[in-house]
C-alpha cells in the first residue's frame, strides 16, 4: 500500500513539472513564430493531430504502468483472498468430515459395546438357566434314587419275609407232628 501511494505521489509531481515545462516551451514557441503563414495554414489545412506536450507520452506511460501494476496487485490480492477462502472452506469440510468419521466410529464402538453386553447378558442368563436346569435334574435324580432305594428296601424286606415264611412252612411240613 505504501509503495502504491509513493508511486502516485511521484507521478503527480512529475506531471506538474512536465506541465510547467511544456507550457513555458509552448509560450516561447508562440513568441518565436510570428509569421502570418502559420495562422493561415491552421485555418486552411485539415485538422492535424494535436501536438503532444513533451513528457505527456511519458506520463501516460507511467499512468498506464501504475494502473497495470495496481490492477495486477488487486488481482493478486483477490486471487489470494479466493485461495484463502477456498483453503478455509476445504479445511472446514475436512474438519466436518473428520467430525463425522469420529461420530460414526463412536456410534460403531457403542454398538459393538452394546452387542458385547447383550452377548454377555445372554451367556450369563443361559448359564444361569443351565445351572437351574442342572439343579432341578439333580433334585429329580436324588428324589428318584431315594424312591429306588426305598423301593429296593421294601422289595428286599418282602423277599426276606417270603423266604422266612417258606422256611417256616418247610419246617412245619417235615415235623413229626404233622397232621397231614
Amino acid at each position: 500500500m505504501v509503495v502504491v501511494e509513493l508511486v502516485v505521489m511521484v507521478l503527480a509531481v512529475v506531471m506538474v513539472l512536465a506541465l510547467v515545462m511544456d507550457k513555458g516551451k509552448v509560450v516561447i514557441e508562440e513568441c518565436l513564430d510570428t509569421s502570418m503563414d502559420h495562422f493561415r495554414m491552421v485555418a486552411s489545412q485539415p485538422n492535424k493531430p494535436t501536438m503532444k506536450e513533451d513528457g505527456e507520452d511519458e506520463m501516460t506511460g507511467w499512468w498506464e504502468k501504475a494502473a497495470k501494476k495496481l490492477r495486477e496487485e488487486d488481482a493478486a490480492k483477490l486471487k489470494k483472498k479466493k485461495d484463502e477462502e477456498l483453503e478455509e472452506k476445504r479445511k472446514e469440510e475436512e474438519r466436518a468430515s473428520n467430525a463425522m468419521r469420529a461420530r460414526e466410529q463412536a456410534l460403531v464402538r457403542k454398538c459393538e459395546e452394546a452387542q458385547k453386553k447383550r452377548q454377555k447378558d445372554f451367556e450369563e442368563g443361559t448359564m444361569k438357566l443351565w445351572a437351574i436346569a442342572a439343579e432341578k435334574k439333580e433334585r429329580e435324580e436324588k428324589i428318584f434314587m431315594e424312591r429306588v432305594v426305598k423301593e429296593a428296601h421294601l422289595i428286599r424286606k418282602r423277599e426276606e419275609e417270603e423266604e422266612e415264611e417258606k422256611k417256616k412252612k418247610k419246617k412245619k411240613g417235615k415235623g413229626p407232628c404233622s397232621t397231614q
